[in-house]
């Protein structure tokens, strides 16, 4: 687990970097950057800054690891008959649907 310091996250444009404190009204964030693609447009401020935070603990750790998992779901297994949608592979396919988690 990381510890990001927020601030000034809603104040920055998570797509161009812009640093802005009159970009943040409120609950509404506008980058007010001509050459960004999201110039102008309104989202929540908070979903700005969460995602600015995002960025800044992948820029520490780098992006995610998947790891395989002993779990495997196939087609019409045990588990899954219910479902339907779950087929146990043939001998040509061994290749499982689901076989890591994030």
């Amino acid at each position: 687990m990381l510890r990001i310091n927020p601030a000034y996250t809603s104040q920055i444009c998570h797509k161009c970097g812009t640093k802005d404190k009159t970009a943040r009204n409120g609950e509404v964030y506008r980058c007010k950057n001509p050459s960004c693609v999201n110039y102008s447009v309104e989202t929540d401020a908070d979903h700005n800054a969460a995602v600015n935070i995002l960025h800044k603990g992948l820029a520490v750790t780098g992006p995610p690891t998947i790891y395989k998992t002993r779990t495997v779901l196939y087609k019409n297994n045990e588990h899954s008959k219910k479902a339907g949608v779950l087929k146990k592979p043939t001998a040509h396919s061994q290749l499982p649907l689901f076989s890591c988690e994030l």
